[in-house]
């Protein structure tokens, strides 16, 4: 299947070539770099500062614990 417009355009389903910006995987090698500098970032955060990570992880826990229970209590109302 072509493409429908008027120029000629290549068909990379059929081809198996493609001519986008990822072509190298770059996305890809972003992706895990990004990752890597997240981790370490965290890694680094815990070993200098343990006490405000454990506050940051805390209140990251406060906020997933009050999502899920307005999460129930909208449930809760929606079948009384």
């Amino acid at each position: 299947m072509g493409c429908s417009c008027a120029h000629a355009c290549p068909d990379t389903r059929t081809t198996g070539t493609s001519t986008g910006p990822n072509t190298l995987g770059t996305e890809s090698v972003m992706k895990k770099l990004m990752g890597g500098v997240v981790v370490a970032f965290a890694l680094f955060y815990l070993l200098t500062q343990p006490q405000s990570a454990a506050e940051v992880v805390r209140g990251a826990g406060n906020v997933v614990g009050d999502a899920f229970n307005a999460l129930i209590a909208f449930i809760t109302a929606l079948f009384r």
